[in-house]
């Protein structure tokens, strides 16, 4: 949901009256005079500067530990003040334009999106599997994690010159660790593990043309009852005594702090992203600390957020009644969806 976080940049809109509007790369475009100005419609990669002047930027991280594998996914995220609303924007998790890497300035959307790992649906910038033991990694990022400034991919055309290791303001880094069903085969999260994630923010280190994060070292999920782990779960109740189906709530949940430590100690947060597959729930193993959840009622559109959730141990319970205010959570409050 790496995701779960604030960016923004380069081309900037012309008032209706100025002379035409021109993009250059990959291939140029003009709006007449007079016409919509480009990026007039949302905000989009194009209309973030950049804070930065390289060509690469790497995360420094030395594998995952784990028992049975899992997934790294990474996340580029623009900030800029009155952008967005003032919150991060993810182009990832953005729509195409019509044509890639040109500003559409009637019905907008994301002109890069088509560098993603999905070109059309949200999507993570990239993902990929790693195996068992200690310090794995995988090869979707040989080298470490590395974000350049343009990907050349079959929905690119030529290339998407987005810019992102210039203009991004974090770098997201989500890690799930999976099992396999034995009956099926089927990989599925393993919920008896943390989930952890950071957010490289800082790239200090000079490498040739580009910079370096920090040294994340090496990353080992703690499993359930592990010391400074908790869990949160409970019955989910349609309405009165009725529990509810299979699929009706979604869960979106992130540590407000940071309690988990890399072997270089550096901080890592603990999420939990999922919907509901039966009456029954439970948020799995995160690090014990405060945390926002968000819960959808995805049958009838309806939304509840707690900012503050405070979860130490494991085995603590709260039960969601769909047909009460705010869901009967504690201290949480409707809010759009």
């Amino acid at each position: 949901m790496l995701f779960t976080a604030a960016f923004a940049g380069g081309v900037l809109a012309a008032p209706a009256s100025a002379v035409p509007v021109c993009v250059d790369l990959p291939v140029e475009v003009c709006l007449p005079e007079g016409g919509p100005a480009i990026g007039a419609v949302g905000d989009n990669t194009n209309d973030y500067p950049s804070v930065r002047n390289a060509q690469f930027l790497r995360v420094r991280l030395a594998g995952i530990s784990s028992p049975q594998g899992g997934v790294i996914a990474v996340e580029p995220g623009l900030y800029a003040k009155g952008l967005n609303g003032s919150i991060t924007y993810a182009p990832c998790k953005g729509r195409p334009t019509h044509v890639p890497s040109v500003d559409d300035p009637v019905s907008g959307g994301e002109p890069y999106k088509p560098a993603c790992a999905d070109p059309v649906e949200p999507s993570y910038y990239r993902s990929g599997g790693f195996g068992a033991g200690l310090r794995k990694q995988t090869a979707a990022f040989t080298g470490g994690i590395v974000m350049s400034n343009t990907d050349t991919t079959t929905e690119c055309t030529p290339v998407c010159n987005h810019q992102w290791a210039n203009k991004l303001s974090r770098l997201d880094v989500e890690i799930y660790l999976k099992k396999r069903d034995p009956q099926t085969g089927k990989l599925s999260t393993d919920f008896e593990y943390v989930r952890p994630r950071f957010s490289a923010t800082a790239f200090t280190k000079r490498s040739g043309n580009g910079l370096e994060s920090a040294d994340f070292g090496v990353i080992t999920p703690l499993k359930a009852y592990a010391k400074g782990t908790a869990r949160l779960q409970g019955l989910i109740f349609a309405s009165g005594s009725t529990r509810a189906d299979a699929g009706r709530v979604r869960f979106s949940v992130f540590e407000n702090d940071a309690n988990g430590r890399t072997s270089t100690g550096q901080p890592l947060q603990a999420f939990s992203v999922f919907t509901s597959t039966g009456a029954f729930y439970s948020l799995g193993t995160l690090y014990a600390g405060s945390y926002k959840m968000r819960v959808t009622d995805l049958e009838k559109g309806t939304c509840v957020v707690v900012k503050h959730l405070p979860l130490q141990r494991m085995g603590e319970r709260i039960d969601l009644h769909l047909d009460r205010p705010a869901f009967g959570i504690p201290h949480a409050r409707t809010v759009a969806c």
